[in-house]
């Protein structure tokens, strides 16, 4: 009976919020060193989920992210108790025509400032690899297309309000992107919340958009139709973007 099963997920449900069921995404808040505690499934609708499969060692899958190609990660903490956390993740992504293959390498860093203090900080570069194949008139070219596409310090504090509630502040920003579009960077603050069965965050990140390439983009087409210049765009924006997620804890 469908009764009994949800009757038997909710007792099995952790009581308190843990911290390795706190992450994002590998391109937004990457989360703390913490794995997924041995045995729990952290179901995400959008996000990555997880399972537990021992005390230092968890793996990662988006489920709708299947659809665009097989895609996993995987987290093992080379150090993992109550005051601190090492852990490296790598992840790896490849779309289903099999012409790019996405990787990731993100070590993490956690430890305790007190009972109800938590600083964090990671490291992640995320590149691509792939080929294209295109016809000429001598043959088939085949064009390699390996690189880095971001390299992305964060650092972040995680505060414990309560057993089930802790807000998250954490700034991260893309140093390959400095070079391409000019300053960028994240300021995001979170309330992450789980209890039983069911766990949610509500936020909002603080984006800065460079826009240096978008304005190199802009003079060159207006050089190119030899149009007056008459749009000035900024080195940067602002942009608020708020925040919700859902997840469910077994």
């Amino acid at each position: 009976m469908w009764w009994m099963w949800a009757a038997a997920v909710w007792a099995k449900a952790p009581e308190n919020l843990k911290p390795g069921e706190e992450w994002g995404s590998l391109t937004g808040w990457t989360g703390n060193a913490y794995t997924v505690p041995k045995g729990m499934v952290v179901l995400h609708p959008f996000l990555r989920s997880g399972v537990g499969l021992t005390r230092q060692w968890d793996l990662k899958a988006s489920v709708l992210g299947e659809i665009l190609g097989p895609q996993i990660s995987t987290e093992y903490a080379i150090v993992e108790d109550k005051k601190v956390a090492v852990s490296l993740e790598g992840s790896a992504q490849v779309g289903w025509g099999f012409h790019a293959f996405n990787y990731g390498l993100v070590p993490h860093f956690s430890t305790r400032l007190g009972k109800e203090v938590m600083f964090d900080a990671s490291f992640a570069l995320l590149g691509q690899a792939g080929y294209q194949q295109i016809h000429t008139a001598a043959g088939p070219v085949i064009l390699q297309r390996p690189g880095i596409k971001a390299i992305r310090p964060e650092l972040g504090f995680e505060f414990k309000a309560n057993p089930n509630l802790w807000f998250v502040l954490t700034t991260r920003t893309n140093l390959e992107g400095w070079g391409k579009s000019g300053p960028n960077g994240v300021l995001g603050g979170y309330l992450e919340y789980a209890k039983g069965p069911l766990g949610f965050t509500v936020g909002l990140n603080l984006s800065v958009l460079g826009l240096e390439g978008l304005g190199e983009t802009v003079d060159n087409f207006e050089r190119t139709l030899k149009l007056d210049s008459t749009l000035n765009l900024p080195a940067a924006i602002p942009l608020p973007l708020p925040v919700a997620n859902l997840w469910f804890r077994i």
